[in-house]
């Protein structure tokens, strides 16, 4: 008896081990999405908690009736009026404002997303060490870090300092509900970041450091985080000289941002995966299938994803260069539409089989 319980234990973590989608760059911003943020109310709305399978119930957010929501567009950044500030950027986040547009400039790579800084009207912010949004691919309890910084001249007040560093992991996956969707293959990336800030002018400075958390809840082929939940605080330090320093708390403070409209360019088409495939059957299978790859190896990792017709994540693969068989168990799976979603991170293809 122990040794079937064990072996039954073995069976469903494996299952679950399956399970665990990897956060990929079919993530990052691409050319033509447009993204509408709104920033939402905080009563009732928690991070939850981390580790496997979790469901986070979002549902309620409802935005602020006294924050408009910012629409972004992502152009190409040579076609905007600040790129010679920006030589490396790429893409741009353009947002129009009654005061004139707005635009963010980042450097968008194969595995990673960093923003270079921002221009609007007379006014630029530049990162003299770019902040790095994300890096990909990342499994679970996998993170990067990452520290940038800025210096900024303000007419008429003085020069504004910025020095952060983070650390970010992904902690959870699971479950996602919204207020028009629910998303079953959902990974959150939860950052813990300390920002200080200065300002000097001839009369002192002001330091204000800050200690903030934040939770992001990524979507494969969905750009950027759909939920944001972000905790801040800290304390601010001034010093004329002649006179005491100054030092006040800043209590800690929830804030809460989501996607509340969404028009993504789907530039990456399932045929777009340029993968040579020898074999795949039996379709319809009533157990197993297999999928073999031609002789020539993979350029790199490939995640196979199975999918039921609803797009949910049931199960999740990695075949590494060298493994060129893979075989899916599907004999318990209920009769019906399937697909395998194949991905490198940059493209994706998908093959539709039946379970008979």
């Amino acid at each position: 008896m122990k040794n079937n319980l064990l072996f039954l234990a073995l069976v469903l973590l494996a299952n679950t081990l399956l399970a665990q989608p990897t956060l990929q760059n079919n993530v990052f911003p691409k050319l033509g999405d447009v993204v509408t943020q709104s920033e939402g109310d905080t009563y009732g709305i928690e991070p939850g908690a981390g580790g496997a399978n979790q469901v986070w119930d979002f549902t309620g957010l409802i935005p602020l009736v006294f924050q408009p929501p910012i629409q972004l567009t992502v152009v190409e950044a040579d076609n905007t009026p600040y790129i010679s500030q920006f030589p490396e950027a790429n893409l741009s986040a353009e947002v129009v404002t009654p005061d004139g547009n707005l635009y963010q400039y980042l450097k968008v790579e194969g595995n990673k997303v960093s923003t270079l800084g921002s221009a609007a009207t007379g006014v630029f912010f530049e990162f003299s060490d770019p902040q790095v949004n994300l890096i990909t691919p990342l499994d679970y309890h996998q993170g990067f870090n990452d520290a940038y910084q800025s210096t900024v001249a303000i007419p008429g007040v003085g020069e504004f300092h910025n020095r952060s560093v983070k650390a970010s992991e992904y902690d959870a996956y699971g479950t996602l509900k919204m207020p028009d969707a629910t998303f079953n293959n959902a990974i959150r990336l939860k950052t813990v970041e300390v920002s200080i800030d200065s300002i000097t002018s001839d009369q002192g400075y002001t330091i204000t450091v800050l200690d903030i958390t934040s939770y992001e809840w990524y979507v494969p082929n969905r750009p950027g985080p759909q939920v944001s939940v972000s905790y801040s605080g800290g304390y601010t330090k001034t010093v004329v000289p002649g006179f005491p320093e100054l030092v006040d708390s800043i209590q800690v403070t929830k804030s809460v941002s989501f996607v509340s409209e969404l028009v993504t360019s789907g530039l990456e088409t399932p045929d777009q995966l340029d993968l040579a495939i020898e074999a795949f059957g039996p379709n319809p299978t009533a157990n197993d299938i297999t999928l073999r790859f031609s002789d020539r190896e993979l350029a790199g990792e490939l995640q196979v994803m199975v999918l039921n017709s609803q797009g949910q994540l049931l199960q999740s693969r990695i075949v590494r260069p060298g493994d060129n068989t893979l075989t899916i168990a599907a004999q318990d799976l209920p009769a019906g539409q399937y697909f395998l979603s194949l991905s490198n991170g940059r493209a994706v293809k998908t093959l539709p089989w039946v379970k008979s």
